[in-house]
């Protein structure tokens, strides 16, 4: 297998790069998207443990609805469809549970207690280091930069450019 990237894994200008990517499961009607989100935590988990490394950030995400609904409602339906937890609370609660927001104006509050931020840097950067342990060669299209991969990964592996 060959990896092949513009930039070094964790770069801010390679695929994923940048500190943080959020990872949710709502998407109004779009199921597939749900799936996909379900599916892509599980992979991402798979590899904290494979790695050690923490990887994903589980603190929920909340959405904030000022008159329709439709797209909340919808999405209500592809989480529970697939087994995932979404809470509809009145802004009343919202904000007893954020106390210094403001839900003036809003109609309703959905909040995924699943999501949360997965730390894309560190993420693509151990996929990387991962796919190279198990005999993956990485080519990058700039100048590669070994010190982007961590010391474990120099120190053995089969990285070659």
């Amino acid at each position: 297998m060959t990896l092949v990237e513009q930039y070094a894994p964790g770069h801010v200008r390679a695929a994923s790069g940048g500190e943080n990517r959020l990872l949710r499961f709502s998407h109004g009607p779009d199921v597939w998207y749900t799936e996909s989100a379900k599916r892509a935590l599980a992979l991402w988990r798979e590899l904290e443990a494979e790695s050690a490394a923490e990887l994903f950030v589980p603190c929920g995400v909340v959405w904030f609805f000022d008159e329709s609904e439709d797209w909340a409602a919808a999405s209500e339906r592809a989480l529970a469809a697939h087994g995932l937890a979404i809470e509809r609370l009145s802004p009343d609660e919202a904000q007893r549970l954020f106390p210094s927001f403001d839900p003036t104006g809003l109609t309703t509050v959905s909040y995924e207690p699943e999501a949360g931020v997965l730390r894309a840097r560190d993420a693509t950067r151990t996929l990387a280091e991962q796919a190279v342990v198990r005999g993956a060669r990485f080519v990058e299209a700039w100048p590669f930069r070994k010190e982007m991969l961590s010391s474990s990964t120099q120190n053995g592996s089969k990285a070659t450019t």
